[in-house]
């Protein structure tokens, strides 16, 4: 399976490579140099690569609930010090702060649809993994009902699957998503209160009762982005009665 995705991904990778040099060359989002293939120089992308180094070897400068960056707080953010949203994860690992170009980054993945950026990003997600997180099965969030139907595609599904065929790591696509209600449709009292959040958010996931026969020792969600956690927490809370003893999550960014 790894090395029949992997071929069909260099098929894919050297289809778009070629097709890059027909085409006029795009714009890096970071410095506006001009960059082949993905909206990302390569002297851009390693420095992302460098900044991320950086980050996983300072995890002490992160909150230890959300994993945001602290400014001037110890160990638990502002935030999360006036909020309970955030109880059943055991730890949160955003790779990047959601601020200036890696806005449109995201947008050029998420909405533009260029799937280009899903290798490049599992590469990112398999350096915080096989460092902070190594052996832990990967959970992805699942997507919105309807969401493959109206776009075509997921791509928090594709990420895994790059992670799963490129680089090994084991994917449980376990849960399922039964509401559409999102994050940024409920009131900010609704986001930050627990009780509410258990309302909005309780009836909107599944989990098989196959898997709670063998659950693994711990888990690791993915998702794209954090904002309040609390899509995360009840995925967490809901692994957690199936039998996980720790969950965890990367994203790839945070707001």
């Amino acid at each position: 399976m790894g090395l029949l995705f992997k071929t069909l991904l260099f098929i894919r990778s050297a289809a778009g490579h070629a097709l890059a040099l027909l085409l006029p060359p795009q714009t890096c989002v970071s410095c506006g140099k001009e960059s082949l293939y993905l909206p990302v120089c390569i002297s851009c992308r390693e420095e992302m690569k460098a900044s991320l180094k950086e980050a996983i070897e300072a995890t002490e400068t992160r909150c230890k609930r959300c994993g945001r960056i602290l400014i001037s707080e110890k160990e638990i953010c502002l935030e999360c010090r006036e909020s309970d949203t955030i109880a059943c994860l055991d730890g949160v690992f955003p790779l990047y702060p959601y601020v200036l170009w890696k806005k449109k980054l995201l947008f050029l993945w998420k909405t533009e649809g260029l799937p280009s950026l899903s290798p490049f990003f599992a590469s990112l997600v398999y350096e915080a993994w096989k460092t902070l997180y190594p052996g832990i099965p990967l959970v992805p969030v699942p997507p919105r009902p309807g969401k493959i139907f109206r776009e075509g595609r997921d791509q928090i599904d594709e990420l895994s699957r790059c992670m799963q065929g490129l680089y090994g790591l084991p994917v449980f696509k376990v849960l399922k998503r039964l509401s559409s209600r999102q994050q940024k449709k409920l009131s900010r009292a609704e986001r930050l209160s627990r009780t509410e959040k258990r309302y909005a958010l309780k009836p909107a996931f599944l989990l098989p009762t196959s898997f709670k026969a063998s659950p693994p020792e711990a888990a690791v969600l993915v998702d794209d982005i954090i904002t309040t956690g609390a899509t995360l927490e009840i995925c967490a809370e809901l692994l957690k009665q199936a039998g996980i003893k720790r969950v965890y999550a990367i994203t790839l960014f945070s707001c």
